[in-house]
């Protein structure tokens, strides 16, 4: 008999107001970087906001989230983070947020104590899909700051550049970091998934990492748990339930599918899982890493 999930804490969600906010690949003109690996991306120039989230979440019985900043358009990132806690407290939902802060600055300091207090930031993304910023003396430095500030980091990498993961965690051993996005498998011909396993294996082997289940519609796959189940299994075997989490990825992923039908497909996909396994993925990961 299988065991009942939990209430899910949902990892990896992005609020933006097109009418407000200047936010890159949104609001400004058609990239075909983007359309790549989203297809017809249009949809998601709209305005989203939490309160597009809640009927959802009320459904699904999800009962925190993690914002993971957006490409916030602005010259202050800090102003991210004092927005979207604000839609948190007038929705009266639980929140951490990941804020876009620039670890290389010389003001990197003054900027994380600024997000510190504008709201409930547990880290910083800085994405590195297509430029080494892991190898940038500036950033490695800056990184230490997490630290000491008892922020994480979440790596956004491809699923060919998963030894650069790698190498950034084995050099800052102290930080606690989390794969976005599994690695991006975005290529799912045999030879790619081969490579994703061997770096996803590798990465495991860091202590101090965690992956996040999600994403897994991008590069224009169905949100169903044939599409999404044999790579599920790959990042529990390789991380284990107790470093593992799941996210939406929302509204990015809704280009592939319903919200419903995302969250049934994890349900079936895990549902051979302990009970002690599904508190962590569902719940537990989420709320020890990001301290929510």
């Amino acid at each position: 008999m299988s065991v009942q999930r939990p209430e899910m804490v949902d990892t990896h969600v992005h609020f933006w107001d097109v009418s407000t906010q200047q936010r890159g690949w949104i609001t400004g003109p058609w990239e075909s970087s983007q359309e790549d690996y989203l297809g017809d991306y249009s949809p998601l120039k709209r305005t989203f906001l939490l309160e597009d989230l809640l009927a959802h979440y009320a459904t699904e019985r999800v009962v925190k989230v993690v914002h993971v900043q957006a490409d916030w358009g602005g010259e202050d990132q800090v102003d991210e983070t004092r927005w979207v806690y604000s839609l948190a407290q007038r929705a009266g939902f639980p929140i951490a947020i990941v804020a876009g802060a620039d670890l290389r600055a010389g003001g990197a300091r003054e900027e994380l104590e600024r997000h510190c207090e504008a709201g409930p930031v547990r880290g910083v993304r800085m994405l590195s899909y297509y430029e080494n910023l892991f190898e940038d003396g500036a950033f490695l430095r800056g990184l230490e700051l997490l630290e000491e500030f008892e922020l994480v980091f979440e790596i956004g990498v491809m699923w060919d550049r998963l030894d650069d993961a790698l190498a950034l965690a084995r050099r800052r051993p102290g930080v606690q970091f989390v794969l976005d996005h599994a690695g991006m498998p975005l290529e799912r011909d045999a030879e790619s998934l081969s490579v994703w396993r061997r770096g996803l294996g590798a990465l495991a082997g860091c202590e101090n990492v965690v992956v996040k289940i999600s994403g897994l519609g991008m590069g224009k796959h169905p949100l169903s748990a044939q599409a999404m189940g044999p790579l599920v299994q790959d990042a529990l075997s390789a991380f284990g339930a107790e470093r593992s989490m799941l996210a939406s990825n929302w509204p990015v992923d809704s280009l592939f599918g319903e919200f419903g039908e995302l969250i049934a497909s994890f349900e079936q996909i895990t549902s051979g899982l302990s009970a002690a396994e599904l508190w962590s993925l569902w719940r537990g990961t989420a709320e020890r890493v990001y301290r929510i």
